[in-house]
């Protein structure tokens, strides 16, 4: 396993507030990096802070990064992380050189960027956090980790700006882009000053929502990458997603037009909840296929959630992660991806340990959780999740 990965040399995320760090994964990504942001500095202090400058050093001599650790976590268990892989695909020898020779420092400004404009969002997603869902950032009383339960600003505008004459590619992450004000603006900036077609454009989206004011831009740039932020089906999703409705969600998907140069993905990041549903996901994409005839039928790409660590995947029972192996095992991929990532992603599960050292207390924390979103939520765990009997089982 190698540590090396090119996010710092091409790419910089920038977070609400104006927070950055060197990628959306990075464990650094609730931190303050020397207590700057992208509003009261330039391009070359932010892209050559200490911090990041420190982090290219370590990583040509392939030393192990200390907020990589989601993404060393997951290569250690068989499976390379594929935005890490995406990463080192499109890095440039002349920048490796340039960091080498000049301690870090880069004077080729980041041709890729990745920006949360704000946590506007309409879901309450089990895996997510008032960081990134304005929905659950008014429930966060319940929310199992108070330091991540805080409130976020809205990223300055203007301050994103300076860095687009300098990207061919642009990743707008949630909270939901699509009906983000900000994010509508900056597309908006970019063809009306002639950027849009030269930048390959990334989002993500729940699809539980169609705006046509954001669809309508996207035909004028180079190249679009649509990520479905979906794990699962039916009620199941429902319960994972609230107060998403599977039915309007795939009513969506005969909304969206289909467009020459846009690839849409299934982006599954699957938690303790989800996981072993997954078969069913796969088999409704497979049953499916006139449903998206105007989006070409998508690959499903997997990912574990890592936070909160209480619901990790990593954390189900043995017995269930063989049942999980067992059922995966029958699903038929769509296509040479699916059938080399679904044994890694499974071998990832298999080999994974729990997140926890007292398993009582993990189980106690796990069930107020499960309880707690029921009732707000007015859900019902045990009806959507028989086989988990775990979830209500007496300690």
């Amino acid at each position: 396993m190698t540590s090396f990965c090119g996010a710092p040399f091409n790419h910089l995320y920038i977070k609400q507030g104006g927070k950055y760090t060197t990628c959306c994964v990075s464990d650094t990504n609730f931190v303050d990096i020397n207590n700057k942001t992208i509003d009261d500095t330039s391009i070359e202090e932010v892209w050559n802070s200490d911090y990041i400058k420190d982090i290219r050093l370590q990583l040509l001599h392939n030393k192990e990064i200390e907020s990589c650790h989601n993404c060393t976590t997951q290569e250690k268990l068989g499976n390379p992380n594929p935005i890490k892989q995406n990463f080192n695909k499109k890095i440039s020898l002349l920048r490796l050189k340039e960091a080498k020779d000049n301690n870090g420092q880069l004077n080729r400004f980041p041709n890729y960027i990745g920006w949360q404009p704000s946590n506007t969002c309409n879901l309450n997603c089990i895996m997510c956090s008032p960081h990134n869902s304005s929905t659950w950032e008014k429930n966060k009383d319940i929310y199992p980790s108070i330091k991540f339960a805080v409130s976020n600003k809205t990223n300055n505008l203007e301050s994103i700006k300076k860095f687009i004459p300098h990207i061919n590619e642009l990743y707008i992450a949630g909270g939901e882009p699509t009906i983000t004000v900000n994010a509508l603006k900056l597309l908006r900036y970019c063809i009306e000053y002639g950027y849009a077609e030269n930048i390959h454009l990334r989002f993500s989206t729940n699809f539980t929502l169609y705006n046509p004011k954001f669809t309508e831009l996207l035909p004028k740039f180079k190249k679009i990458s649509v990520n479905i932020s979906l794990d699962s089906y039916g009620e199941v999703n429902d319960w994972v997603r609230v107060p998403s409705k599977w039915s309007i969600i795939e009513n969506n998907f005969n909304k969206w037009d289909s467009i020459s140069n846009m690839n849409f993905v299934i982006g599954a990041s699957l938690s303790i909840y989800s996981i072993l549903y997954l078969p069913r996901l796969f088999k409704w994409r497979n049953n499916n296929k006139k449903l998206f005839s105007n989006i070409g039928i998508p690959n499903i790409k997997l990912s574990s959630v890592v936070r909160p660590v209480l619901t990790s995947p990593y954390n189900l029972p043995k017995d269930l992660k063989d049942k999980f192996k067992e059922d995966m095992m029958k699903v038929e991929p769509l296509n040479i991806y699916e059938a080399r990532s679904i044994p890694l992603y499974i071998n990832e599960i298999i080999n994974s340990s729990v997140f926890y050292d007292d398993y009582d207390r993990w189980l106690t924390k796990l069930q107020k959780y499960t309880k707690d979103i029921d009732k707000r939520f007015n859900l019902d765990s045990k009806k959507t999740f028989p086989e988990l009997t775990f979830l209500h089982e007496k300690i």
